[in-house]
């Protein structure tokens, strides 16, 4: 027992041992920290203890600077109290990573040369509250990475605003103003990528272009405001991957124009263009591009040249022209187009052939002139369907077009023509279209192989006119109003099946033409059903003519060689069947030539060596048939009665 006892004693004397110079440390340490708080304030509140528990990467100093030129060579956060007046050379350079410089409102003003703020090859740079005015260029970045420039203005520079040169990454550009600098107001070259501008506003006249990019990516550029710059964006070669989001573009010559090669992925929305001579300008090559959501008011849209795989939707076009050249793949979908004094979309080949263009679902009203104009320079597998055209001189005008389709439109209040066909357009369709029109439904001059189907064409003069065709085919129309339902000038092989005239003065008019086809239609209440004119080969066959206010066919001035047969003529007030002014070597041939208010058959001046053969001419009110001056030589065979 007296052992332990000793032990005990032993460990207690041990503990007591540490303790007491514990106490005394935590003493000692009290102490020290009171009076370093009441000597020494600044130190202890801001300075050693401060900055040493930071984690790295943050500023560890900060630095007022009073003059300049001066160059930042360590980290750290830099100041300006006041406004700086330079010399020769930049203005302030950068030339360390993990810096920040505010400039807390003031300005840097140079000599109209170097650099206002220069970086070389840094990282992690911030810029903000500057104005920097009068170098030749106000901030300059070559290779930096992950910075920010914020509320920031760069004016009156003898070249750039700001420029960011070879490899510059990954930085953004907020809330600041480029103004007045003589070449640009933002360049952007060589490499540069991922570079975000938000809020920004540039003001030119920039000589070059308030924005110019070239050979970079990833360029996003949204709720920025760009006025008077000569181009308010210029995009040049090598570039892809620009977003222009929420931008107003006022007056200019360009919104945003794209000249030389390899441009593509440029996209543009929610944007307003007002009162640029262009909105966007392609002089040469964009590739997979789109347009959408915006504005453009007095505004061109012009594709110049090689624009490929580009979509143009849900815009609206006031005053503006769309043009369209020397490209293939763009779409026009779902825009609305109106109050434009001459033609609203141009499409020509001027370099090479316009391709695979299509124009869909747009609403197009308040035209001076064309809705859609193809020029005479050979475009080709054009689409323009279901578009919606109202008040205008002529809806479509196609010049040259081949294996194009032309469907399912609306044309309303169309002054002059619906749609307009000349100049060797060949092998295209036109079908479904609804066109209502004073003058013309649908011209064609010059044309060949074209295919009309299932269009419905109300109009005042013609419905359906063509001067010189060649072996186009009409099926299925419904035309009705005009004083011409069908007017075919010079064709030749052309063919009209089962379509449907109505209430036109002249049913079909067939003149000088040849080889003309007329199958299974139906012309009615009218006045004249059918009337050929020194017209030759051309075969009427199944057709039904009734209830006209006069004849219902009329062969005259020469009409030749020409046939009817298998068809019903009846009710008409006038002849059935009228031969007349040297018409000569007709066949009329089986037909229903019944209950007109004439003659089933009359023949008159110098119609000679018909053919009139097993035709029911019953029911007529002037009798069978007539026969009057100079009418030699015409057969009757096996006619009832």
């Amino acid at each position: 027992m007296y052992a332990r006892m000793k032990k005990r004693g032993r460990s207690s004397f041990e503990l007591r041992s540490l303790v007491i110079p514990l106490l005394a440390l935590i003493a000692f340490t009290i102490l020290f920290f009171l009076a370093g708080k009441y000597f020494f304030p600044e130190f202890f509140s801001t300075g050693f203890f401060v900055y040493t528990i930071q984690p790295p990467g943050e500023f560890k100093s900060s630095e007022t600077i009073t003059t300049c030129p001066y160059t930042i060579t360590t980290s750290g956060e830099y100041n300006l109290t006041s406004d700086l007046s330079c010399g020769v050379g930049n203005g302030i350079t950068i030339d360390a990573d993990d810096v920040v410089l505010d400039c807390l409102g003031h300005k840097i003003t140079g000599l109209d040369n170097n650099s206002g703020i220069y970086a070389y090859k840094q990282n992690n740079i911030t810029v903000k509250n500057c104005v920097v005015e009068h170098f030749k260029r106000g901030i300059f970045f070559i290779n930096v990475t992950d910075f920010n420039i914020e509320s920031s203005t760069f004016a009156n520079n003898t070249q750039r605003g700001i420029n960011f040169y070879l490899g510059v990454k990954n930085g953004i550009i907020l809330n600041s103003k480029a103004i007045n600098n003589s070449y640009c107001g933002v360049r952007i070259s060589k490499l540069c990528d991922n570079l975000t501008f938000d809020n920004i506003t540039v003001i030119g006249p920039h000589s070059r272009g308030g924005f110019w990019i070239n050979n970079s990516a990833n360029i996003t550029i949204k709720n920025s405001d760009f006025i008077d710059n000569h181009k308010h964006i210029f995009i040049e070669s090598h570039t892809e991957d620009v977003f222009i989001n929420d931008c107003e573009f006022n007056r200019g010559d360009d919104g945003v124009y794209f000249n030389n090669e390899q441009i593509k992925k440029i996209f543009i929305k929610n944007s307003q263009f007002y009162g640029t001579a262009y909105g966007i300008h392609v002089k040469n090559a964009l590739n997979d591009s789109s347009i959408n959501n915006s504005l453009f008011q007095n505004a061109t849209i012009s594709f110049d040249k090689s624009v490929f795989n580009t979509l143009i939707f849900n815009n609206t076009f006031n005053n503006t022209v769309i043009i369209i050249d020397s490209s293939e793949n763009i779409t026009l979908l779902n825009n609305s187009i109106q109050n434009v004094p001459f033609t609203a979309i141009i499409i020509k080949s001027v370099y090479a052939s316009t391709r695979l263009i299509k124009i869909i679902n747009n609403s197009i009203i308040n035209v001076g002139q064309n809705g859609i104009s193809v020029d005479q320079t050979g475009a080709s597998y054009i689409t323009i369907e279901n578009n919606y055209f109202n008040n205008m001189s002529t809806a479509i005008s196609a010049l040259n077009i081949e294996n194009s389709y032309i469907q399912s439109n609306t044309m309303d209040q169309i002054s002059e023509f619906g749609i307009y066909l000349g100049d060797l357009s060949l092998e295209n369709q036109i079908k479904s279209n609804s066109i209502t029109a004073s003058k013309y439904g649908i011209y064609g001059t010059g044309i060949q192989w074209n295919i009309f189907e299932n269009n419905n064409i109300n109009a005042n003069k013609s419905c359906i006119n063509m001067n010189s065709s060649f072996w186009n085919t009409f099926k299925n129309n419904k035309l009705q109003n005009a004083f011409f339902c069908i007017l075919l000038k010079g064709s030749v092989l052309d063919k009209i099946y089962a379509t449907n005239t109505t209430n036109c003065y002249y049913g079909a008019l067939i003149h000088e033409s040849e080889g003309v086809l007329v199958d299974r239609a139906i012309f009615r209440d009218g006045v004249f059903g059918i009337l050929l004119t020194n017209s030759t080969l051309v075969q009427i066959t199944e057709a039904t003519i009734n209830n006209n206010d006069k004849n219902g066919v009329a062969f005259e001035l020469r009409s030749f060689n020409n046939s009817l047969s298998d068809s019903s003529i009846t009710n008409n007030q006038g002849h059935g069947v009228k031969l007349n002014f040297f018409t000569h070597h007709n066949t009329i041939s089986n037909n229903e030539i019944t209950n007109n208010g004439g003659y089933g058959i009359y023949m008159d001046f110098y119609a000679t060596s018909n053919a009139i053969q097993y035709n029911d001419l019953s029911g007529n009110t002037q009798g069978t048939y007539y026969e009057g001056d100079f009418c030699t030589g015409n057969t009757f065979t096996g006619n009832t009665p």
